[in-house]
């Protein structure tokens, strides 16, 4: 899983990408989960970094661990 980001209407925001195998689709790239506006996604990587219990299921069903929270929030530092 990866992060990636997308630009619309002059705003960048952020997704939880993930590889996947689909038969009839041009990409194998499936959208995990939305964190809206990077902005906003970086307040909720951090605040969910340090309340951990926070973290919404769909991630944690995912398997996300606070490690993961931490290399995303420098991520979206470093290309900001």
């Amino acid at each position: 899983m990866y992060l990636e980001k997308r630009k619309a209407n002059g705003q960048v925001y952020i997704y939880l990408m993930q590889y996947a195998v689909r038969e009839n689709y041009v990409n194998n790239k499936r959208t995990v989960f939305r964190f809206g506006r990077a902005d906003r996604a970086k307040k909720k990587i951090k605040h969910w970094s340090q309340h951990f219990h926070m973290i919404p299921m769909e991630l944690l069903d995912q398997g996300i661990t606070k490690s993961d929270l931490e290399k995303w929030m420098k991520y979206i530092e470093q290309s900001s």
